[in-house]
């Protein structure tokens, strides 16, 4: 009967560190998507980023955690805005651009989600077609006679310096056109 005892306590044992090895696993293994960037941090400070899918491995949770970002293009749509042209007449303007993440450990630390992400990008596009808006006049923006026509030079220039702009926040605008 003792050694039965012996034996039911090895698999009770055996059994307790095979949960908390599953258990530490499931802190430490975590697996990244074709369509997201994982931040790994350390204590809340970016240690690392995984670009590519597949599972990886990291410290248990309270050391180091992950933050998932969606690497996807994405749209960023806003409200009319009134801006003036070079000749002082006032253009009601309803946009829309788009975006992505470039420099994940940037970006949480600039932005941290996508709420600040669409606040910095509103700053960015707003100015943007603000400085470009303001060096045409209104007959070069709309008219019936393609040669006279300048938006296509006005937005192409409009993402050009949004880019700019959102390079200091790990954010590459990819186009901006108007609605």
């Amino acid at each position: 009967m003792t050694s039965t005892k012996k034996h039911l306590g090895k698999k009770v044992i055996l059994g307790i560190a095979l949960v908390l090895v599953l258990l530490t696993m499931t802190l430490m293994v975590y697996k990244v998507d074709v369509t997201e960037y994982a931040v790994v941090t350390q204590f809340g400070n970016p240690v690392a980023t995984i670009d590519q899918p597949g599972l990886q491995i990291k410290l248990p949770d309270p050391i180091q955690s992950v933050q998932r970002l969606d690497k996807r293009i994405r749209v960023y749509q806003t409200t009319a805005i009134e801006l003036l042209t070079l000749d002082k007449k006032s253009v009601s303007l309803d946009y829309y651009g788009t975006w992505k993440i470039t420099d994940p450990i940037l970006y949480s630390k600039t932005v941290k989600d996508q709420v600040g992400a669409e606040a910095r990008l509103m700053d960015v596009f707003s100015s943007s077609l603000g400085v470009q808006l303001g060096k045409y006049n209104l007959e070069q923006l709309v008219n019936v006679d393609t040669e006279k026509l300048a938006i296509d030079t006005m937005l192409e220039e409009t993402v050009v310096y949004a880019k700019e702009r959102a390079a200091e926040y790990g954010i590459a605008v990819v186009d901006a056109q108007i609605r």
